[in-house]
């Protein structure tokens, strides 16, 4: 897969800015409100209600954490 910008400065900075360009999590984000992205360096580190941001092929989605189903890893 060919890395973006997005992925370039989240890399080298450790976060992005971007602005919503969607109302599909209001009232809590509204379009046009400036969000950080922050790279998290383990899943565990994340909560319920906390904000996700995702990317699929060129989009970037966001979602609300609801509930973690973390599978650990077994030894072999």
């Amino acid at each position: 897969m060919k890395s973006n910008i997005e992925e370039i400065v989240l890399s080298q900075t450790g976060s992005l800015s971007c602005r919503v360009i969607s109302e599909s999590m209001m009232p809590i984000l509204k379009v046009g409100d400036r969000v950080s992205i922050v790279k998290v360096q383990d899943l565990n580190d994340l909560n319920r209600f906390d904000i996700v941001v995702y990317r699929i092929q060129s989009k970037f989605y966001c979602h609300f954490v609801w509930q973690m189903n973390l599978i650990e890893k077994r030894e072999t």
